[in-house]
């Protein structure tokens, strides 16, 4: 396979670096090490407490395949545990970190599974409460061309209610988005059953998280993935008496959230999450679709319609509609509470959420799970193998423009050697036409003439020569400028990150499904050596 797969774990930010490495201040933050097996054997002691009894979780979760099917009856009938992760609904599948986030995922729980003798599956949250259509709508890959292409659906109406993605239906114009995705890819053995797959899934009578997981299901439920919709009617169900617990401790919460992030910052860290006054964890369906409530003296705020609830109007809709989801400070306690989760697999953001959101557990009487930081993976394709091996780069070294790089690499004048030896040729041949010139007078004077001008023609063609050279290193750097912006396009599209931007279908297309087995198989292991339950 002429793809080279360049693993890392995502540690882009103080945190995350000190969280994985266990510098700095950070077990004042996240108090467990996520690469101790000590640290997971505590933690599934604390979820062998909370739940004795594993079999509401058949109706938490779903499993597409007859491998998720099987690690789910391993995990209720043998006592088992969860590796959660999560990630919005993107069109088609989103952005590759969020399937890296799912085999980082897979891969940790194939890990603790081994270490500590007990069943462990990978579980996906897929965020359906999410409402940025503006985010979920599009999506980009590189053509056959190697041109960045955007696929997306139409926007939204700016004032229009902002419905959940798992209120929001495709709609016709998925149908499109799927043509106009058959013709950016690639024909090869592959494409024509990723497409049917996708098709399957994506009708424009299904919902942005419903196809986001029929897909997903689709792709890596052969792996034992299992997936949680917290817009399911039993989920919200299970969620509902930590929400309203969290409704009643809102002005408590908010607190512990403003001290938290207080003492992040004097740590020498950063709050992830603003904290803005009366802000609470939650947010309520309403006309103007999924908004965040704000304390509002002793009622409640919807944030962008205005509306004005006391606390008993906020339970009732509650209960009768489920219209109270959790906001991006909830989720974690929320997933905690109902699922018997030993760790979570985020990126760098998630990871400093976790930091400030700690102390958040306490109130629901909760301890939090082991954050591990996901795998960051690069994807570097021969082609662009082979510029890097030419320049002696490293796709780290994209972190500027294309021709700054072509700059540093290739000198914007001539070649050193070739510059001293045209300087060393226009000096010779002056002092050499200079001693003829002298040397001719003793036979006739009027002979310095026409040394004087073979002198400048010998320097005129000199100075063609180096022209001619001059304009073969514009050429070649002109090219290697080329070479290195396609190198760019697919290492950091736009400006970013790979796994930031780009699909994985286009990959997936050229490489099959089984990309996925050597992207994990790329991975190493992320917790220590095995030790005893």
């Amino acid at each position: 396979m002429s793809l080279e797969i360049r693993v890392a774990r995502a540690t882009s930010n103080p945190i995350a670096r000190d969280h994985l490495s266990n510098g700095g201040a950070i077990r004042s933050f996240l108090s467990r090490d996520p690469g101790s097996l000590q640290a997971f054997s505590a933690r599934a002691e604390a979820v062998d407490a909370r739940f004795a009894d594993r079999s509401a979780l058949r109706d938490l979760v779903s499993a597409p395949s007859e491998a998720s099917t099987s690690a789910l009856d391993r995990v209720v009938a043998g006592g088992g545990y969860l590796v959660t992760t999560g990630h919005q609904p993107g069109l088609f599948g989103g952005p590759l970190m969020g399937l890296y986030k799912m085999l980082s995922a897979v891969r940790l729980a194939r890990d603790l599974e081994e270490a500590m003798d007990a069943p462990v599956a990978p579980a996906f949250w897929v965020a359906s409460d999410d409402h940025d259509w503006d985010e979920a709508r599009r999506t980009w890959l590189l053509d056959s061309s190697n041109t960045l292409v955007e696929i997306a659906l139409p926007p939204g109406d700016a004032d229009a209610a902002r419905p959940a993605m798992a209120d929001r239906p495709l709609g016709p114009a998925v149908r499109e988005a799927l043509d106009a995705l058959e013709g950016a890819l690639p024909e090869t053995d592959f494409s024509a059953p990723l497409l049917a797959a996708l098709r399957e899934a994506y009708t424009p009578e299904a919902t942005v998280a419903g196809a986001f997981e029929h897909w997903f299901g689709a792709l890596a439920g052969r792996l034992g993935v299992l997936f949680v919709d917290p817009a399911g009617e039993a989920t919200r169900a299970a969620s509902e008496p930590i929400l309203l617990a969290e409704l009643a401790a809102a002005e408590r919460q908010e607190r512990r959230l403003a001290d938290r992030s207080t003492e992040l910052v004097e740590a020498g860290y950063h709050a992830q999450i603003p904290v803005l006054e009366g802000g609470t964890n939650l947010h309520l369906a309403g006309p103007a679709g999924r908004e965040r409530l704000f304390r509002d003296g002793d009622r409640f705020r919807m944030r962008a319609s205005g509306t004005v609830l006391d606390g008993d109007e906020v339970r009732e809709r509650a209960r009768q509609a489920r219209a109270l989801s959790a906001g991006v400070g909830l989720r974690p306690v929320l997933e905690s509470a109902i699922l018997p989760t030993l760790a979570y697999v985020g990126g760098p953001a998630e990871v400093a959420y976790f930091a400030q959101i700690e102390p958040l557990f306490a109130e629901h009487d909760l301890e939090p799970p082991i954050v591990v930081p996901r795998f960051s993976v690069t994807l570097v394709e021969g082609k662009v193998g082979k510029v890097l091996d030419r320049f002696d780069l490293e796709p780290a070294d994209f972190d500027r423009p294309a021709h700054e790089i072509a700059a540093r690499v290739l000198r914007d004048e001539l070649p050193e050697d070739v510059a001293e030896a045209l300087k060393a040729l226009r000096g010779s041949l002056g002092e050499a036409y200079a001693r003829l010139g002298e040397a001719v007078k003793s036979v006739d004077p009027t002979l310095s003439g026409a040394v004087a001008s073979a002198r400048n023609a010998a320097l005129g063609e000199t100075r063609e020569i180096e022209k001619r050279i001059a304009r073969h290193a514009e050429d070649r750097r002109d090219i290697a400028i080329e070479q290195l912006r396609k190198a760019e396009v697919n290492l950091v599209p736009g400006g970013k990150p790979q796994e930031r931007v780009l699909n994985a279908l286009q990959y997936l297309a050229r490489y099959g499904p089984g990309l996925l087995d050597d992207v994990l198989a790329a991975m190493g292991s992320l917790v220590g050596a095995p030790a005893g339950r």
